[in-house]
């Protein structure tokens, strides 16, 4: 059974309780430990086709711990071969992990998407934004029609954010910009590698490996 992987969190993180994982029937959320490490996972369900309930089920897990603490989110689908090649991950990347929770402690993340028809985000919005962020990027979603641009937020000063946010889409009403979060920190996890794809052909080998990006993107 290949093991599925949500996120890396501290050891000392309060232990996934109430929330189920991916899978039909959902698979139990549980946290492997090594060192001041953990990583939230479950197993893998044997899926021929990952679904939005699947997708919902990630993210639902990563939020559930972001609410609680610092977790680093891997994207949806990550897997590894099992259970000691998750621990043998934190063992071996252990320094970059406890930096990069450190870095994100009480961060959050903010995603602005300004339609086609919108002269897009990456202008007079975008330079009103950046003094207010901790860090910013800037690109297209998936579908490569809606610019985005992705804020990484200090906790204590999402009100000033959203105000500089409001502020700004009333100075241009031509252009039309959605706002998503808080988020768990996706986009900002950085190099954090996933750890080692299960086997094709192996439990849960049919999901996608993906890592830094959030579940519902």
């Amino acid at each position: 059974m290949s093991t599925y992987v949500y996120g890396i969190t501290s050891r000392s993180h309060p232990p996934p309780r109430g929330v189920s994982g991916v899978g039909d029937p959902p698979c139990a959320v549980r946290s492997l430990t090594r060192g001041s490490l953990a990583a939230l996972v479950s197993d893998a369900p044997v899926l021929p086709r990952p679904g939005r309930a699947d997708r919902r089920a990630h993210a639902r897990v990563v939020a559930h711990a972001a609410a609680t603490g610092t977790v680093l989110p891997l994207g949806f689908g990550t897997l590894a071969p099992d259970d000691e090649a998750v621990t043998g991950r934190l063992a071996r990347r252990a320094e970059h992990y406890a930096e990069r929770l450190d870095a994100l402690a009480g961060r959050v993340e903010y995603r602005l998407t300004a339609g086609p028809r919108s002269r897009g985000v990456d202008a007079a919005l975008r330079r009103a934004l950046e003094p207010e962020v901790e860090a910013l990027t800037a690109g297209t979603d998936a579908t490569g029609r809606f610019a985005r641009v992705t804020c990484l937020v200090d906790r204590a000063e999402t009100e000033s954010f959203l105000g500089v946010v409001a502020r700004a889409r009333r100075n241009r009403p031509d252009t039309d910009v959605g706002v998503d979060g808080p988020l768990p920190p996706y986009d900002f996890v950085e190099s954090c590698p996933p750890p080692t794809p299960a086997p094709r052909g192996a439990a849960g080998g049919p999901l996608e490996v993906a890592g830094g990006r959030g579940a519902t993107s």
